[in-house]
């Protein structure tokens, strides 16, 4: 479908909210009317959600949107969810609901995405994940003694068979061929998460073997041109954490 950014005369009302909220400035208000130059606009959608009289249509961008904009969660509650926070590493025997699924991945499609691009693209490993993690587990065997160099904590950890999926029921892989929505997308998914009860560690490890093993990487359905960016290991844990440890103060500068 051809992507089109259309605003009806008949319900605008001229106030130039949309002109004045356009990224790539390409409307303006002639004769009373917002008019936009469809060969500048980026899709942003902020003419859509800011238009008073939902004058604007957009085609060809996606599907959902159009309820209104919620009403901000309790900033205190958010930020202390974003203090408790850890990378779980124990998770249940306990599968994660297709109810909860859709849930993450619709936190994922909203993050932001520089001029809606909308590229980042995402793989649920099911059927094949326990034979993409013995391959992996295999691969990282091989190249241990030249990680320790670099990561010696690796010295003193088992290379157990769940090494990068710690037996969890679900991994989302994040793909990405540009910028930075990739972890943006991530972000969103490990706070929807969070809010969900559940657990996410970033399987960071995984992600280095997958780049540097091409066989790892061909099992994979990765578009091609696309990178995997990020590994999400989601599931129940199975440890509950009592406290918010430390951390340092900010590093600000003033300029």
């Amino acid at each position: 479908m051809v992507k089109r950014t259309i605003i009806h005369e008949d319900l605008c009302i001229g106030c130039g909210q949309c002109a004045n909220d356009c990224v790539a400035c390409c409307i303006e208000i002639v004769n009373g009317k917002a008019k936009v130059r469809e060969d500048m606009c980026v899709g942003c959608g902020h003419c859509y959600a800011i238009c008073p009289k939902n004058a604007v249509e957009l085609q060809g961008w996606g599907e959902g949107g159009g309820e209104p904009i919620s009403v901000p969660v309790d900033p205190d509650a958010l930020l202390g969810m974003m203090k408790s926070r850890r990378s779980t590493r124990q998770f249940q025997d306990r599968a994660v609901e297709p109810e909860v699924l859709e849930k993450l991945l619709e936190a994922g499609r909203y993050a932001p995405t520089a001029e809606n691009h909308q590229v980042v693209e995402y793989i649920i490993l099911d059927k094949q994940k326990d034979v993409v993690e013995a391959k992996a587990v295999k691969q990282f065997r091989k190249i241990l003694k030249v990680l320790v160099k670099v990561v010696p904590q690796l010295a003193t950890q088992v290379i157990d068979d769940h090494f990068f999926f710690k037996g969890a029921p679900l991994v989302i892989l994040v793909t990405n061929k540009m910028g930075m929505d990739d972890g943006l997308a991530a972000s969103y998914i490990e706070l929807m998460a969070n809010s969900l009860g559940l657990g996410v560690l970033y399987s960071g490890f995984f992600r280095v073997v997958v780049k540097f093993n091409p066989k790892l990487k061909a099992m994979l359905p990765i578009r091609k041109g696309y990178h995997l960016t990020n590994c999400l290991v989601i599931g129940y844990p199975s440890v509950k954490y009592q406290r918010v440890p430390p951390r340092l103060p900010a590093k600000i500068k003033r300029h």
